[in-house]
Parts: structure tokens; sequence; C-alpha cells
């Protein structure tokens, strides 16, 4: 058993984030248990709810051994992982699918995006639905891609395909990336 408290602050938080895009409150439409384990890999640790996926890069001061893990307990205090046995595993989402690929020709929001700044995630969705006519974003995963409860100092570039609403979002500060699937419009 792996056991985070926030006495360490920085892994706590950085485990902390990823962990919310599992626990997301939204409706639905499928259970798959592989949307409710933790992953990590020699690269990055993740987590996703099928919509929203967060990832943190494994570096020298944050790592977790690979492998797939079950979370016995998700909260502002402490977080208590298990690595799962081998027969206890199932398939894990292709993250590195979900990636958008050739981001360098992809549009980048001039500034960078803060919660709570003049920048912030309002005017963030703005620009982004003036560029991409058709195209939504669910707010309330955007909020917890901002919402690091024991960060205030993060700030995110956002990149996007304004041609194509079926490529997701992607945000990125630091060590953590949010992927983030736009939703059509039924206009």
């Amino acid at each position: 058993m792996l056991y985070f408290t926030k006495n360490n602050k920085e892994e706590f938080s950085l485990l902390y984030w990823v962990l919310t895009a599992r626990d997301a409150k939204a409706t639905r439409c499928f259970r798959n248990s592989c949307f409710e384990n933790l992953f990590a890999d020699k690269e990055n640790i993740v987590c996703t709810n099928a919509a929203l996926m967060h990832l943190v890069k494994q570096t020298d001061n944050f790592k977790i051994e690979p492998g797939q893990y079950t979370i016995n307990k998700f909260s502002k205090s402490d977080i208590i992982l298990t690595k799962m046995e081998e027969e206890e595993k199932t398939p894990f989402v292709n993250y590195n699918a979900v990636i958008p690929k050739n981001m360098e020709i992809f549009k980048q929001l001039e500034k960078s995006v803060k919660k709570d700044s003049n920048f912030g995630i309002s005017r963030a969705v703005s620009d982004i639905y003036k560029d991409s006519p058709g195209m939504y974003l669910n707010l309330n995963y955007l909020e917890l891609i901002f919402d690091d409860v024991f960060s205030d100092y993060d700030e995110f570039t956002v990149k996007y395909d304004p041609e194509n609403i079926h490529v997701p979002v992607v945000f990125e500060s630091g060590v953590k990336k949010a992927i983030l699937a736009q939703i059509k419009r039924n206009d």
C-alpha cells in the first residue's frame, strides 16, 4: 500500500489533482473499472473518467512504481493506493492515443489561464468558442482542471484545434497535463 498525506504537500497536491479526473462528478452513461483506477508507467501517472484525463509526469521528486492501482481512500487529508496484482488488472485506456499529435499546429490561447484572474476560465472558454463554432466544453470538468485545492498559482497554457471538434483540448502547467474532450453542439 502507498500512503500519501498532505504533510508532503507537493506529492499530495499532484496526486490529488490527478485523482480529481477519476472522481469527476458527472452523469456517466457507462462504468468501466479502468475508469476507477490509477495507472502509472515510467513517464506518467494517469486517471480518467473517459471525458477528462489528468496526467502528471513522473519526475525524480515524485514517482510511483509503474502499475495499476486501486484507490482505497481519496480525501483532502490522505490518499491510499494499493498496487493491483496481475490477475486483478483491467485493461487501462491507451492514454497516449488520446493525447493529440502534432500539437505545434494547434492554436494556443494568447495568455495563460489562471483560476480567478483577469484571463480566467470564462475568458478562455469564450475565446475557444469564438474560434470553434459547434463545440462546447463541460464547465464542471474545466473547473476541476483549475481547481487545485492545494495550489492557487497554476497557470495553464491551452491548446486546441479550432478546425476539428473531435480533437480534445489540452491544458498544460509544469508537470500537469489535462486532456478534455469537446462536446458537439446540437444547434
